[in-house]
């Protein structure tokens, strides 16, 4: 039997308890938001300008305790479906620019050994990149005629294109084969001679978005990227898009299908998605990285535009119609998505 979450008792003056509404379940986390200087993140000054809360949660680390609570989340815990309010109704917490949400030993003292979980940048995207996102989003759709006629992207029908785990997901970069331990580029970027226009995109893909990454990495976990920089000269591994990326390997594209609000077999997004649609983890990750993610569906202002869920820490933050997010997270953790939701009330 799994107990309530630990308490998460405020350990200095700039702590207080935070106030989640709704009837959220009582052995997800509970939190307390540190509202001054961190010493994770003192480099990041003034507050305001990088930060939009730190929200923390206390975590019993004994792994008898941490075995119970992952076995509760995978039995009970899974990706809501539904639209948006229901996310609200069931006490999750909604993470936006500038949120953080760190992991503190129970028995902690001092806020100084607290690990980031879910990190989301704040306004982690110049005019530049903007304008990059939409013409590379829109050269990977394709023109809205051939969606129509086909039911699939460009990219999706341009004949490199590869699934992986089930679904409509590309990975572009290296690829790991767990059977041979083995290291080798993806399927989708192999080339012999020349470079086909289908390559070149995989190409900016590869270039602009980890390069975003990576901005933001620099930022917010600056340990993190020169540890994995001092590992990646150690070991002499392979860089994959910008000169400067010594964090990650590669990238994947996940797609989905918007679907209307009763469509209750679509909402989680397994159906299109396969396995990186459902709640799961991603077991090969390496342990002391993080995966990024960016959301940026082309969908109308009557569609909510999808949620990525942390089911152990119980939060998730919102794909916007007018905008790109982005956040950082360990795909050790337990996680997953929706596809675009066209709201009924809105027909």
């Amino acid at each position: 039997m799994v107990n309530d979450s630990p308490c998460t008792r405020p350990l200095d003056k700039f702590e207080s308890v935070f106030t989640i509404e709704g009837a959220r379940d009582p052995r997800l986390p509970n939190f307390v938001q540190r509202i001054h200087d961190h010493p994770l993140f003192n480099h990041l000054q003034p507050f305001s300008d990088y930060f939009g809360r730190l929200l923390i949660y206390a975590v019993d680390t004994c792994p008898s305790s941490m075995a119970e609570y992952n076995k509760y989340v995978d039995a009970h815990v899974n990706v809501p479906t539904g639209p948006d309010s229901v996310c609200r109704e069931q006490g999750l917490l909604e993470l936006d620019d500038g949120d953080v949400v760190l992991a503190r030993n129970v028995d902690a003292e001092t806020p100084d050994f607290d690990v980031p979980q879910i990190v989301v940048p704040k306004k982690p995207f110049t005019r530049e990149d903007l304008d990059k996102l939409i013409k590379l989003r829109q050269s990977m759709i394709g023109p809205d005629e051939d969606l129509k006629k086909y039911g699939t992207t460009a990219f999706e029908r341009d004949g490199r294109s590869s699934q992986v785990r089930g679904g409509r997901c590309y990975q572009i970069g290296l690829s790991y084969q767990r059977w041979r331990l083995l290291v080798n580029p993806s399927a989708d970027g192999k080339f012999c001679q020349d470079q086909d226009p289908a390559l070149m995109m995989r190409r900016m893909v590869l270039d602009d978005l980890i390069a975003i990454a990576i901005r933001s990495m620099k930022l917010y976990l600056p340990e993190m990227y020169n540890t994995l920089k001092r590992n990646s000269e150690l070991r002499n591994l392979p860089v994959v898009g910008p000169e400067d990326n010594f964090a990650f390997s590669n990238v994947q594209i996940n797609w989905a299908s918007a679907v209307a609000h009763n469509d209750e077999s679509n909402l989680s997004s397994a159906e299109q998605m396969g396995q990186s649609g459902g709640a799961h983890r991603d077991t090969c990750d390496f342990v002391g990285g993080v995966s990024h993610i960016t959301g940026y569906p082309r969908v109308p202002a009557n569609y909510e535009a999808g949620r990525f869920h942390w089911l152990e820490v119980g939060a998730y933050i919102r794909f916007r119609v007018d905008r790109p997010v982005a956040a950082f997270f360990s795909g050790l953790r337990r996680h997953g998505g929706t596809a675009p939701v066209l709201l009924l009330a809105r027909q």
